[in-house]
């Protein structure tokens, strides 16, 4: 099973866990993904042993450009992996950066 940040990063753009962390003389991409586990908890429970786990992630995209069909590719590839996508929430857009940020989140169920 291919890990999420390798999901994420067939789009064509890099991801990191939760922060984006810039390199000395280098510069932020204008888009990229960052992620985090939210949640990890039972999803079966049979014979007082858990089965299987359920993994909550928020992935963002933060870009500079036009996400709509980034979104629509992420989710995609997302759901080919085997994540199931529950929301994609409400975008934002900080004027400081010039980034837009959307927010996703998604679901995989683990043996």
């Amino acid at each position: 099973m291919a890990k999420i940040k390798e999901i994420l990063e067939q789009s064509g753009h890099p991801a990191a866990r939760l922060v984006w962390k810039v390199k000395k003389g280098q510069e932020k991409p204008a888009t990229y993904y960052t992620f985090q586990r939210i949640t990890r908890q039972p999803a079966l429970v049979a014979d007082d042993e858990v089965k299987e786990e359920a993994e909550t992630y928020l992935v963002r995209i933060i870009t500079k450009c036009d996400f709509e069909a980034l979104v629509d590719k992420t989710v995609k590839n997302l759901r080919a992996a085997g994540y199931g996508v529950t929301s994609v929430d409400q975008e934002s857009y900080e004027e400081a950066t010039g980034y837009w940020i959307v927010p996703i989140t998604t679901q995989i169920i683990k043996e």
